[in-house]
This record gives structure tokens, C-alpha cells and sequence, in this order.
């Protein structure tokens, strides 16, 4: 009888063993995909930081043909802007700082350009370009511009390996 009960209990201790070993492979298995949904979703993230990037550059052409008082004000860099601000919050630290910059830079050159502008049939770009300190402000927006987009292609590789 003890060698039933001993067939019984290694029976069943290796029943346990199986689920245990089932279990810790589920168990990591479940983590791995986890960890790849984070990947796959930064990343997916880190292109909509990139699209909303290239949108809110687009604001600057369209600002620049603008040639009425009404034109200018509906192109008033508001919604990608906030956009860019909000997803460097929420997800991309590293790049906050330059993105608040970048941001902040194309209010100062709306509000800069608006002083210069007269209504007169020719487009704001027409205009703002023969005001003095035009390159100045072109080439701080720009620089703005640049230190956003190198610090996007350098953190690149953090959200893009999924």
C-alpha cells in the first residue's frame, strides 16, 4: 500500500511541478507581449510626435500667403502646437524642453510678424521680409526649429526599435 501512496504522491507532486512550470511560462510569455505593446505603442506615439512636428512646420507656409487681418489670425499656431507640447509631456520627456522652446519661438514670430503686417493685398511674407531685423528672427525660429529636429533624430532609436 505505502508504494501506491508513493506512486500516488510522485504522480501528483509531478502534476504540480507541470503547472508550476506552465504557469512561469505564461507568466513570461505574458510580459514579453506586454513589453512589446509598450514598444509598439511608443512608437506609434513617437511617429504622431513626428507628424504633428511636420504639421505644425506646414503653419509657417500657410502664415507666410496669408494676406488678410482674418487669414492671419485663423492661422494662429494654436492646435498642432499644443499637440507637440502635450505629447512631450506625456511621453517624451527628453525632448519637453526644446519642444516648449520650439513652440514658444513661433508665438514670438506670429505676434512679431502681426505688428509689421498692413493690409494692403500682399501677403504677410511679402511684407515682414523687408523689416530689419527679419533675418534675426528667421534665424532664431529656425534654430529652434533645428535643435527640435536633431534631438528628435537623436532619441529616435529609443522609440523606434519596436
Amino acid at each position: 500500500m505505502t508504494e501506491q501512496i508513493e506512486g500516488v504522491l510522485i504522480g501528483a507532486g509531478l502534476a504540480f511541478i507541470g503547472v508550476i512550470v506552465a504557469q512561469i511560462r505564461a507568466f513570461i510569455m505574458d510580459l514579453r507581449q506586454r513589453e512589446e505593446q509598450r514598444r509598439i505603442y511608443r512608437r506609434q506615439k513617437y511617429e504622431e510626435f513626428c507628424d504633428v512636428f511636420t504639421e505644425a512646420l506646414g503653419w509657417m507656409v500657410h502664415f507666410h500667403g496669408a494676406k488678410t487681418s482674418q487669414e492671419l489670425w485663423s492661422l494662429e499656431p494654436h492646435h498642432a502646437m499644443r499637440r507637440l507640447i502635450t505629447l512631450s509631456i506625456l511621453y517624451f520627456p527628453a525632448l519637453k524642453k526644446l519642444t516648449i522652446e520650439f513652440v514658444n519661438g513661433c508665438g514670438a514670430y506670429h505676434s512679431w510678424a502681426l505688428i509689421h503686417f498692413v493690409e494692403n493685398g500682399t501677403s504677410i511674407g511679402e511684407q515682414i521680409v523687408k523689416v530689419p531685423d527679419f533675418e534675426a528672427q528667421m534665424k532664431l525660429l529656425f534654430a529652434q526649429k533645428n535643435c527640435l529636429e536633431e534631438a528628435i533624430q537623436e532619441n529616435a532609436p529609443k522609440y523606434v526599435n519596436a
